[in-house]
């Protein structure tokens, strides 16, 4: 008994039993096999089958597109034989003769070698072009997992598709499942084949394949579909992954952003791309800023929310633009702004202290400017620069993580902002040492410190 088994996009595949004499096929809905693949003619070849001697042959009606018989294009009637593929367009037909010389079911362990695969590729190119198509639309892996058990279900008429990735091998029972991760091997039964996902010798998954009972076995052609197959569930899985990774990449940049200069972004973020994560809090000599905005709450409250809410928002960026401009990294404090200079490989040339006193500077000059004349005056603030050892570093989980910096150094830097207004710049000691020399300052007193038992000595900057 002659068979076709007919594939074409966007359809289920069928099975044909032929009949004695002839077999049309193509377009139009008058032939025996109608096909709906547009690049085939109306009528675009003929199966010719003598039952008497059991010759069956090929022949192509001048079709546009011609017939090809194992990848070849046929010029005349060609004689078929038991296994082979006739394409007409991007319709693909194989011939089997159930009642003939059928080769064997490949029941039992076949090696995933990398010969099986390209076999597997070059016997099914058109099917698995197909398939590629729709697993390169795919942007997750659930829709992946999704995608190859549908294509699988309609290419080969089965009952059951289970995609399968490495982190559900625990809830594995079969032992021929199990067989196949260990061994990295295709196994076949007659109603059951697992299949594993592999890429560079790594097992990312296992295709599990299942089949009606007293329906037909697995065949050689079958397994090679689901080799093709599986190759291509590999480097979609391996597209996604570099997708996420690229995804991670952009959210961590995203969050960079939030804290740190562009400059500061790609050197944090190679860090972070070569661990995994960001600098965890370590003790390093840190100069942090402070900037505040004075009696934030009777501004508020005499001009209104929302204008108070516009102004905050100007006032943060030209806050940000100018801590960024000086290679400083920024944390938001209500109505005020934390920022910390450390020395870094890309900022070694200026002193942390001075870029943080220059950044102070600008401050006060941009708040100098008429369009932060507020109802009842202009807006006053405090600029505080603090040197000294602290915790720096980030606290937290991927693109959850946040910028901190903990200890009296902060403390200190904070207290001094308090005695900074109006529009004053206030030094810290360990910061004057590094000044003396390039900007003008003098001393300002000194003043106490929660936390501290002896006075805390201040200077100002005069050249404001």
């Amino acid at each position: 008994m002659w068979r076709l088994n007919v594939n074409e996009p966007e359809r289920d595949s069928f099975w044909v039993e032929l009949k004695p004499g002839i077999t049309s096929l193509g377009r139009s809905s008058a032939n025996t096999i109608s096909l709906s693949d547009s690049s085939a003619s109306r009528q675009h070849a003929e199966i010719l089958w003598d039952n008497v001697k059991d010759n069956i042959a090929i022949r192509d009606l001048n079709s546009t597109n011609g017939t090809h018989v194992n990848r070849k294009r046929i010029v005349a009637v060609v004689e078929l034989k038991n296994g082979d593929t006739i394409r007409i367009g991007r319709a693909v037909l194989h011939l089997t003769n159930e009642s003939g010389d059928l080769r064997k079911s490949p029941m039992g362990t076949h090696f995933f070698t990398r010969e099986i695969v390209l076999e597997s590729l070059d016997e099914h190119a058109v099917l698995i072009d197909e398939v590629a198509q729709k697993l390169n639309a795919v942007l997750d892996v659930n829709a992946m997992q999704q995608e190859i058990a549908s294509q699988l279900k309609r290419i080969l008429m089965l009952e059951d598709v289970h995609v399968l990735l490495s982190t559900n091998f625990a809830s594995l029972r079969d032992s021929r499942a199990v067989r196949a991760i260990q061994s990295k091997s295709v196994e076949v039964a007659e109603m059951q084949m697992y299949v594993p996902i592999t890429s560079a010798d790594e097992i990312q998954g296992l295709i599990c394949l299942n089949r009606k009972l007293n329906s037909r076995p697995f065949s050689h052609r079958d397994m090679g579909l689901a080799v093709a197959i599986s190759h291509q569930a590999a480097l979609t899985l391996n597209r996604l992954h570099l997708l996420e990774k690229n995804r991670d990449q952009e959210r961590m940049r995203e969050l960079l952003m939030r804290f740190v200069s562009p400059l500061e972004v790609d050197y944090l973020l190679k860090d972070y791309l070569a661990t995994g994560k960001l600098p965890e809090l370590v003790e390093q000599k840190v100069t942090i800023l402070f900037s505040d905005i004075a009696n934030s709450t009777g501004i508020a409250e005499r001009v209104g929310a929302k204008p108070f809410a516009s102004l905050l928002t100007r006032y943060y960026h030209d806050v940000t633009n100018i801590v960024f401009r000086y290679g400083g990294i920024i944390k938001y404090m209500g109505d005020g702004i934390m920022a910390a200079f450390v020395s870094t490989s890309s900022q070694t040339v200026v002193p942390q202290e001075i870029r943080a006193v220059q950044a102070g500077l600008s401050i006060l000059t941009q708040i100098n400017r008429t369009d932060y004349l507020i109802e009842g005056g202009r807006l006053v603030v405090g600029v505080a620069v603090n040197t000294g050892p602290a915790m720096v570093g980030y606290i937290g989980v991927g693109a959850r993580a946040e910028f901190n910096v903990l200890g009296d150094t902060v403390n200190t830097a904070s207290r001094m902002e308090s005695f900074a207004r109006p529009n004053r710049l206030l030094v810290g000691h360990e910061t004057m040492r590094t000044l003396e020399g390039r900007v003008p300052t003098k001393p300002f007193g000194t003043i106490d410190v929660r936390g501290r038992s002896a006075p805390v000595q201040v200077f100002e900057v005069t050249s404001v």
